[in-house]
């Protein structure tokens, strides 16, 4: 084992599956699994990046387990380019991961020319600022649309 997990990028529908597991995780609302599937199935393009990561079995009879996994999208604004997170998870017995995860993301979104990185998080602000050198730049204001 000893070697770290390598996150990669995939287009591959049993990670689909595996990503839309993890989907129960969410704190912040519930992503319904069957919509969110539907969603990384119609984006195979640049703009949408699904990410995974598993950790290698122990023997050849073993499934890889999932460690981590994140999707990001492309967006255009009138004055920026931001790779925001649709979803990201990391197993909590993986510490590391949840760096890793963005470092990747970080270095993605610089080759396609992003200048920022923007998600939701159940968490505190606080943690994101020293953990992995973020902000909170503004709280976001939902309506549904009457």
């Amino acid at each position: 084992m000893g070697d770290e997990p390598q996150i990669k990028e995939t287009e591959d529908i049993a990670d689909f599956l595996q990503i839309c597991l993890k989907l129960q995780k969410v704190k912040i609302r519930p992503i319904e699994r069957k919509s969110f599937l539907r969603y990384l199935l119609s984006t195979n393009n640049d703009l949408v990046k699904k990410i995974v990561c598993y950790e290698e079995p122990l023997t050849p009879e073993h499934i890889p387990i999932l460690v981590g996994c994140a999707v990001f999208t492309g967006v255009a604004t009138y004055d920026s380019k931001i790779a925001w997170v649709d979803f990201m998870w990391a197993d909590s017995h993986r510490l590391e991961m949840c760096g890793r995860l963005i470092q990747y993301i970080n270095d993605v979104a610089k080759t396609y020319g992003y200048t920022k990185i923007q998600m939701q998080t159940s968490h505190g602000f606080k943690a994101w600022e020293k953990k992995y050198k973020g902000k909170e730049v503004y709280r976001v204001y939902e309506r549904e649309v009457e």
